[in-house]
């Protein structure tokens, strides 16, 4: 009757409560049920509707393996917005430690946005220093200081100043 409601926290409690219904096909049913349950998580997760969300996830979450699916997607969601919250500010050094950190970032497409800003840095000092090396050295190594913090960016910048011709040939 609880599955047929669709009231899928009374139905967990009955087999909780009576063992003999995971054997049933309603059990087995609303188990199935779990990766759409779990889709419609991700989308209120999305537009931080946690209340419902909570709501529909709460008859599983004494799966640990399912608990932990949602904790996971909560963790992304946290990331994905102090990662907006750094590139709205310029933070691009903080930005590129986060997705070292956390590289599921890389596969949002923010990322982009931070690569694109990356991109721009990095050719406005080549430009600069092919221009007239010794004038911009010193504003270029400027520019670029925040970067070498950065292991992934740090022999680029060494280059970028010692002989940025190399990358205009590139």
């Amino acid at each position: 009757e609880a599955m047929a409601n669709k009231s899928y926290d009374k139905a967990k409690i009955a087999i909780k409560n009576n063992p003999f219904l995971e054997l049933t096909q309603e059990a087995k049913d609303l188990e199935a049920m779990w990766s759409e349950i779990e889709d419609i998580a991700i989308e209120l997760i999305a537009i931080e509707d946690y209340d419902k969300m909570n709501r529909f996830v709460h008859p599983f979450l004494e799966d640990e393996k399912k608990k932990e699916r949602i904790d996971i997607f909560m963790l992304r969601k946290e990331t994905i917005q102090k990662f907006q919250q750094l590139m709205e500010s310029h933070q691009y050094v903080q930005a590129f430690a986060l997705t070292d950190q956390f590289p599921f970032i890389t596969q949002h497409s923010i990322f982009n946005k931070l690569q694109a800003s990356w991109e721009h840095i990095r050719d406005s000092v080549i430009s600069a220093m092919i221009e007239n090396p010794e004038k911009n050295r010193q504003k270029c190594m400027m520019r670029l200081k925040q970067f070498t913090r950065l292991e992934s960016k740090r022999e680029m910048v060494r280059h970028l100043i010692s002989d940025p011709k190399v990358f205009q040939k590139a």
